[in-house]
């Protein structure tokens, strides 16, 4: 299996996979990688068992940026037709609904770089909002509080914690999902994986 090859069968699963997923469920970023690490990993062992491990590690992060792009953009198909209203109105609902408020909780800002507060609406407020919300419904399923409802809710958030991802990583512009739905279009960045 060539590196391309070994790229083409990631994104193949990974379409797979999406298409498979039960109504209401999405592929987060996290659980592609592992589909993503699997494949590459299996695909330099078969093909390459005598290289030296580090030349192994070289080899599978070749494999994985090559895949990286497409997949970012597969992934983010997913999200179609949100909007930047909705994803404030489900991190609002499952506050609501799980934490006993409609507000949104102030975090820190998340770098050195920044100090102070987040804006209510700033994306990394926003991510960090649904994260706890997203626990709090877990909380709430482990105790029994739970209902058709609320499994659609936390399906919904999960949602929206993904879709901030994109948005924090700069793929997806706040502006360009705000009173129009998004359209799946993200911006390409190079990903800087060390290869040494």
């Amino acid at each position: 299996m060539t590196q391309s090859t070994a790229a083409t069968t990631i994104l193949d699963e990974i379409t797979q996979t999406i298409s498979n997923l039960p109504k209401g469920k999405i592929l987060c970023s996290g659980e592609a990688f592992k589909i993503a690490q699997r494949i590459a990993d299996k695909a330099v062992s078969n093909e390459m068992p005598d290289l030296p491990e580090t030349e192994k590690k070289r080899a599978v992060l070749a494999i994985l940026h090559e895949a990286y792009p497409t997949a970012r953009e597969i992934i983010a198909t997913q999200f179609i037709g949100m909007t930047f209203e909705q994803i404030v109105d489900i991190i609002k609902q499952a506050r609501e609904r799980f934490q006993g408020t409609r507000e949104l909780a102030i975090t820190p800002k998340p770098t050195l770089a920044y100090t102070g507060e987040c804006e209510p609406l700033d994306p990394w407020n926003l991510i960090s909002n649904a994260i706890h919300a997203d626990l709090a419904a877990k909380e709430a399923q482990a105790k029994g509080d739970w209902n058709d409802a609320d499994e659609e809710l936390a399906n919904e958030i999960e949602r929206t914690q993904q879709m901030l991802h994109f948005i924090c990583q700069r793929e997806v512009n706040v502006g360009d999902i705000t009173g129009k739905p998004f359209n799946g279009t993200i911006t390409r960045h190079t990903r800087v994986i060390p290869l040494s």
